[in-house]
C-alpha cells in the first residue's frame, strides 16, 4: 500500500463539510407563487380634475406574505373618467367613477376611484354697474370652478347676497340658483330702495366670492301716485229689491323702499239710496318681481239705518266685500290693475233681515302716473 505523504492529508472534518456542501448544492428552492394584488387605497375621491393619486400595488402569496420584486401592469377600466401611469399615479378627466387595476403573474387587484368636483372658487362673471332702485338689475351670472380652476360640472347652488349696502335695503327675487355647466344665473333680482355703494357677494357650501365692484341704484322708477277712475259696478238681488257694489275709483301710490298701498273707492246701495262709501286701504305685497304686486282684503260695512214712509219704517243694511288686486307696471309709466269683486249683501225691512246673492266680477284698468 502507498502511503499518503503527510503533508497532503486532508482533515477528516473538511472531508465531512464538503460532502454536506455537495448534497445541498443539488437541492433547488422554487420561487413564492403569488396568489393575490392589494392595491391602496382602495377607494379614493378626487375633488378637482387634474388631481392626482398615488396608488401602491402589493403582491402576496397564498398565507397573506408581501412579495417583493414584482413589476405591475396598471390599466384604468374608465380612462375618460381617470387615466393612470406606469408606475400607478391616477389623474383625474372628469366626474364619475373609474375602476384602476394592477397586475402581475396572472393575478390583479383593483381600486375604485371617484371623481367628483367640489367647488373651490367662485366668482361673477356678470355684475350689475349701476340700475334703479325697485328695478330688475341687469342678470346676473356667477362662475363656480375647482380647486385647479375648471368649471363645476356637478351639481351646485349659488347664493347672491348684499354685502356693503346702504342701512335697510335687501336684496329681492330669486336669490339662489343651481349651477348649469359651471354657471348661476339670476334674472330677477332687484333692491327697493336707491343708494350707493351696494356691492354683493355669491355664496356656494362654505366658499364666499370677493365682492363685486360698487354699483349705485338711481330712484325708483315706479315712484309716485297713480290714479284710474273705473267704472265697475256689481249688481246684486235680495228677493224683489235690487241694489249692488260699483267700484267708483282705484287709486295707488308707489313709494321708496318700494310699498304699493291702493285705496279702492267703493260705494253699496240698494232700492236706489246709497248706504255706503268708503276707501278700503289694501298694503300690496311684493311678489316674485319688481313689476308684480297682489294683495286681497274682506272687511263688512257697518250696519247702516235708513228711514223710510211707512209702512217700510227702518231699512237697515249690511254687506261683507271681497276685493282682490293683482297688479303690474308694463313700463315705468303704465300701471295695470285686475280687480276681482264679490259682495254678501244682507238688507232687513219689516223687521225681518234677508241676505242676498250677487256674481263675482272682474275687471282690467290701465293708469298712467299723476304729475
Amino acid at each position: 500500500m502507498r502511503r499518503i505523504p503527510h503533508d497532503v492529508r486532508v482533515p477528516w472534518y473538511l472531508v465531512a463539510s464538503s460532502l454536506v456542501v455537495v448534497a445541498c448544492s443539488g437541492e433547488s428552492s422554487s420561487p413564492a407563487v403569488v396568489a393575490a394584488v392589494e392595491v391602496s387605497p382602495a377607494a379614493s375621491t378626487l375633488l378637482a380634475l387634474e388631481d392626482t393619486r398615488q396608488l401602491i400595488a402589493a403582491a402576496r402569496d397564498a398565507d397573506g406574505k408581501a412579495i417583493d420584486g414584482k413589476a405591475f401592469t396598471w390599466q384604468s377600466l374608465a380612462p375618460t373618467i381617470a387615466t393612470v401611469s406606469s408606475s400607478g399615479l391616477v389623474a383625474a378627466v372628469t366626474n364619475g367613477d373609474a375602476a384602476i387595476r394592477a397586475s402581475v403573474d396572472g393575478r390583479s387587484g383593483e381600486a375604485v376611484i371617484t371623481v367628483r368636483q367640489a367647488p373651490g372658487q367662485v366668482a361673477f362673471v356678470a355684475a350689475p354697474t349701476a340700475g334703479s332702485a325697485a328695478a330688475l338689475l341687469p342678470p346676473i351670472e356667477v362662475a363656480v370652478r375647482d380647486a385647479r380652476g375648471h368649471l363645476v360640472l356637478t351639481p351646485a347652488e349659488v347664493t347672491v347676497s348684499l354685502a356693503a349696502t346702504p342701512p335697510g335695503p335687501t336684496l329681492r327675487g330669486t336669490t339662489t340658483a343651481t349651477v348649469a355647466a359651471g354657471i348661476a344665473r339670476f334674472a330677477d333680482l332687484w333692491v327697493a330702495a336707491p343708494g350707493s355703494g351696494y356691492t354683493l357677494t355669491a355664496t356656494t357650501g362654505s366658499v364666499v366670492s370677493a365682492p363685486t365692484a360698487p354699483f349705485t341704484l338711481g330712484p325708483n322708477p315706479f315712484a309716485g301716485t297713480w290714479t284710474v277712475t273705473p267704472t265697475l259696478s256689481l249688481d246684486c238681488s235680495l228677493s224683489n229689491y235690487s241694489g249692488g257694489l260699483t267700484l267708483q275709483r282705484f287709486a295707488t301710490h308707489v313709494s321708496d323702499p318700494l310699498r304699493v298701498l291702493a285705496a279702492p273707492r267703493l260705494s253699496f246701495g240698494f232700492l236706489g239710496f246709497v248706504f255706503w262709501t268708503g276707501d278700503v286701504p289694501l298694503d300690496l305685497p311684493l311678489d316674485q318681481t319688481a313689476k308684480t304686486f297682489g294683495g286681497s282684503a274682506q272687511f263688512s260695512t257697518d250696519t247702516i239705518a235708513h228711514a223710510f214712509p211707512q209702512p217700510i219704517g227702518t231699512v237697515l243694511a249690511t254687506a261683507v266685500i271681497s276685493i282682490d288686486v293683482d297688479s303690474r307696471f308694463t313700463d315705468p309709466d303704465t300701471f295695470t290693475a285686475d280687480l276681482g269683486l264679490s259682495m254678501v249683501p244682507r238688507l232687513r225691512m219689516f223687521g225681518i233681515w234677508q241676505t242676498g246673492t250677487c256674481n263675482e266680477i272682474n275687471g282690467t284698468f290701465t293708469a298712467t302716473r299723476t304729475p
